[in-house]
Order: C-alpha cells, then sequence, then structure tokens
C-alpha cells in the first residue's frame, strides 16, 4: 500500500537534496550577518527571527499560487511586457518546488538554521580571519578555506536537523508534490487505507493497526 521503494526515492531526492543546498544558502546567510557590517543587517536578522514563528499555514496559500505561476523571481513578468503575456512555469509537483526555497534560504526552518550558523560563526575568533585577509584570501575563501572547517559541529547539527525535518514533513509534500508521494504522506494515508480494505479483506479489526505499526517502522528505518 506503500509503494516503499519509489516512495522512499522520492524521500530522499526531497530531503537530502533540499537539505546540502539549505546548508549552502542559510551558512552564507548566517556567514554574512555575523561577521559585516551593513545597513539594514538587524533589520534582516528580526525578518529571520520572524520566520521561525511565522506558521506554515499562513503563507501556504500565495506560495501555492507562486509555484502554480513561477515567474523565475519576475523575470516573467518583465518579459510578458514584450510578448503580451508573463512567462511563467508550473513548478507543482516538482522537486524544483523544495530546492528553490531551500537554494534561496527559505527552506524548511530555514530561518533557525541561519540563527543557528549566525552564532556558530560569532564564536569563531576574528584572528584567523585577519590572518586569512593579510595572506590575501577574501571573504569568500576565507569562509571557504577557515571558517567552515573549524565549525563543522555547526554543519553537522543544521545538516540532522534540517533531515530529519524534510524526512517527518507531510504539510508541504502533501500540497506541492503528489506526483510520487513520499513517505510520510504515504503513511498518513496508509491508516485510511487499510481502514476502507478492512471489511472487504480481515476478519481482524487489530490487522489495520499492525499495518499502520510496520509502516511507521519502515519509515523509521
Amino acid at each position: 500500500l506503500m509503494d516503499y521503494a519509489k516512495s522512499f526515492v522520492s524521500t530522499v531526492k526531497i530531503g537530502v537534496v533540499s537539505t546540502l543546498l539549505q546548508i549552502v544558502s542559510c551558512s552564507l546567510v548566517g556567514y554574512g550577518l555575523s561577521r559585516f557590517s551593513f545597513f539594514g543587517k538587524k533589520t534582516i536578522l528580526v525578518l529571520v527571527i520572524f520566520t521561525i514563528i511565522v506558521p506554515p499555514q499562513a503563507i501556504i496559500i500565495p506560495l501555492y499560487l507562486k509555484y502554480r505561476n513561477f515567474t523565475f523571481f519576475g523575470i516573467g513578468n518583465i518579459l510578458g511586457l514584450l510578448r503580451g503575456q508573463p512567462l511563467s512555469v508550473n513548478i507543482l509537483n516538482t522537486l524544483w518546488a523544495f530546492y528553490v526555497p531551500a537554494l534561496l534560504g527559505m527552506g524548511i526552518r530555514s530561518g533557525l538554521f541561519i540563527f543557528i550558523f549566525t552564532q556558530f560563526f560569532r564564536g569563531m575568533p576574528r584572528d584567523l580571519e585577519d590572518a586569512a585577509y593579510i595572506d590575501g584570501c577574501g571573504a569568500m575563501i576565507t569562509f571557504l578555506r577557515i571558517i567552515v572547517p573549524n565549525t563543522g559541529v555547526g554543519f553537522l547539527t543544521v545538516f540532522l536537523f534540517s533531515n530529519v525535518w524534510y524526512w517527518n514533513d507531510y504539510f508541504y509534500s502533501s500540497i506541492f508534490y503528489n506526483k510520487v508521494a513520499p513517505l510520510s504522506v504515504k503513511l498518513v494515508g496508509l491508516r485510511q487505507e487499510i481502514n476502507t480494505q478492512l471489511f472487504n479483506r480481515w476478519s481482524n479489526p487489530f490487522a489495520a493497526i499492525t499495518r499502520v505499526q510496520a509502516g511507521s517502522l519502515l519509515t523509521i528505518l
């Protein structure tokens, strides 16, 4: 009933790739907020924290409409002035519905991960960066060669949390990706499917509970 093999592959594609993209984007944002001074820095940090407390139900309708008519961040609307109608694509039921927000630092719990990275990077001594700058390293090279190797615990923490949240996600997956439902969505629908077939196939009422528990175990494994 769960079609475990296909659902497992779908879950891995969503979770692992989105997690890696999220680590890249959130770490860069966290590094910028922790090490550089610029206009609006405090405002951006407040907005990052604000994304943590805003429930996803509050923005799900605008997100759905945006993914239904994705205009490549407004470029399609500009081209629409020339061709008569906006250029848009539908990225619902594609993996891009998860990849795009993760790449832009707006994936599942990205605000929390940006905050975690910011705190980790603030704890790094500035002497290491100053020495790298003296040796001729720019900001990006310093980040890759100095900051990243010395904050492995932070990256591992974010990777584990992000992967678990993507693995267990039901809300976004059930709305944005119905092509090959991931395990979380399949598991929720398993009980309903079993209860529907219970009276036709099984005489034991505990059979449904047993099969749901088996599906839960497979998801955990």
